[in-house]
């Protein structure tokens, strides 16, 4: 039998959080044809199951197709003022 002494903390069995795959950030590299035909394959599913999910997909797309032609205006100016 363990002795118990007296103002000693006992262990408690930790349980460890279950690991959630809904919690993990998978990244993808889509071009804009691709992005455009997932999009529309996502349309022939009923709407109130991925509205949520098609908008933030096209809003991420947009933002970097916009990055994109912004880093390449500002490249081909620096070219021109050279």
């Amino acid at each position: 039998m363990a002795e118990v002494i007296e103002g000693a903390v006992q262990a408690q069995a930790v349980t460890p959080a279950a690991f959630n795959p809904n919690a993990v950030g998978i990244r993808f590299v889509f071009n804009f044809a691709q992005v455009d035909l997932i999009i529309k394959g996502l349309g022939k599913l009923p709407h109130e199951q991925v509205s949520e999910f098609i908008n933030a997909l096209r809003g991420h797309a947009v933002q970097q197709i916009q990055d994109a032609e912004f880093k390449h205006a500002a490249a081909t100016t620096q070219e021109e003022t050279k």
